[in-house]
């Protein structure tokens, strides 16, 4: 039989629903908040694919650096804790899986919450960015 979902990493790849067991990082005591926080985040940045698809591809756009930020963090701390979880695992690599799952692993799903993809704040960053731009005073951009 397969798995239970709390141990179990699902990925997208390629359309497809691929999954890899981390039961053996679930078999460690002090790795098991940090495979709770990478499925969180894996089902929020789910959760925000299927927003996100709705709101078409301007949004899209504006999203695409912090969502591969988000799935870079997120398979970053599946790296580590299968690492951590192997046999001849250190007492720094245990850690080290800890401590990156402890930061954001789906920041895109927290700003999206925060409203930083409205199209006011998306405004207010371009003139940030651009402020006194030939380009921004010509209103090319």
């Amino acid at each position: 039989p397969p798995p239970p979902p709390s141990t179990t990493w699902r990925s997208a790849e390629n359309g497809r629903i691929r999954e890899s067991n981390l039961d053996s990082s679930v078999n460690f005591p002090e790795l098991a908040s940090s495979v709770t926080l990478v499925q969180d985040a894996l089902n929020r940045l789910g959760e925000f694919s299927q927003r996100a698809r709705l709101k078409g591809t301007g949004f899209l756009e504006v999203v695409a650096r912090d969502f591969a930020y988000s799935l870079t963090r997120i398979y970053i701390g599946g790296l580590l804790l299968k690492h951590a979880s192997w046999p001849k695992a250190s007492p720094a690599d245990i850690y080290s899986a800890q401590r990156w799952c402890e930061q954001d692993l789906c920041p895109v799903d927290m700003a999206d919450r925060a409203g930083a993809y409205n199209a006011e704040a998306v405004s207010m960053d371009t003139t940030l960015v651009y402020e006194g731009s030939p380009l921004l005073l010509k209103g090319k951009l």
